[in-house]
């Protein structure tokens, strides 16, 4: 759920610095974040039809990955210069 939010926090970010407020911003809040969810259940759907995989299991092995890749965002692409000097600097 929160991979999808960032989704959500883009369009935020866009419109913020194209306009202020704006009748389509809510409707793109929503559905922006529900059709990536969708796309992330359709990996899991597919692998079942196709490949006859257990859909349980590879749930929670995409759940791993989605969270591999929250914590690479957050720790690297989503942190500023002073991001970085925090997490590489340890307290001694």
């Amino acid at each position: 759920m929160t991979r999808w939010a960032r989704i959500g926090i883009r369009v935020a970010r866009l419109h913020s610095e194209t306009f202020t407020g704006g009748i389509w911003l809510l409707p793109q809040l929503l559905i922006g974040p529900a059709l990536g969810g969708r796309l992330w259940a359709a990996i899991s759907a597919y692998l079942k039809t196709r490949q006859q995989t257990r859909a349980v299991l590879v749930s929670l092995m995409l759940n791993y990955v989605a969270a591999l890749i929250l914590s690479y965002l957050v720790k690297w692409a989503y942190a500023g210069s002073a991001g970085h000097e925090l997490i590489r600097k340890r307290p001694s």
